[in-house]
């Protein structure tokens, strides 16, 4: 089974940064044998949200942008840590937008794009580490073997209503 990750990050046109981190992160799974991707409305689905937690749950981790905490990749960290997926958070290192009070004590990397590729600070540390380093202890630490992805189990996410037993019919068999 081929594994894969979502990614989660911020679409402006002004900012090349975001997709340095995407391409860089891109080549770095590629090359371990492992597809990342970003949200891709298909054609002819109306129901964004459905189809946005269908991706995410069909991938095995997320690698999330939280730079200037845009909604819509809020929205996909969230779908995230419902699901249970394992995810690494990244956010430029000049960024400035105060982080929700539910994601601060979560682990985030701040990056910089220099000209040799893209260079990670581990919070506290003033030491760059460069970002394929940070992706190889992530995926050695976090995501050591990878099952198939489940679904998320409704009934757990209050989304249906408990089976009182109403219409069930058991046989005995003969």
């Amino acid at each position: 089974m081929n594994r894969s990750g979502f990614i989660a990050r911020p679409f402006r046109t002004d900012e090349a940064d975001f997709l340095e981190l995407e391409e860089c992160t891109r080549d770095f799974l590629s090359s371990h044998q492992i597809q990342a991707k970003r949200y891709i409305h298909p054609p002819g689905k109306d129901y964004i949200l459905s189809e946005l937690m269908n991706q995410i749950r069909d991938a095995h981790f997320g690698i999330v942008d939280i730079t200037t905490c845009n909604s819509n990749v809020m929205l996909e960290l969230g779908m995230m840590m419902i699901l249970g997926k394992k995810f690494i958070l990244f956010r430029q290192r000049e960024d400035t937008h105060s982080l929700p009070f539910d994601i601060r004590n979560y682990q985030c990397y701040q990056y910089e794009v220099w000209r040799n590729g893209i260079c990670t600070w581990n919070p506290g540390d003033d030491n760059p580490i460069s970002i394929k380093e940070v992706l190889r202890r992530f995926l050695r630490k976090k995501l050591p073997v990878i099952q198939a992805p489940k679904p998320p189990r409704l009934g757990a996410l209050n989304l249906v209503p408990p089976n009182l037993g109403y219409g069930v019919h058991t046989s005995t068999g003969n």
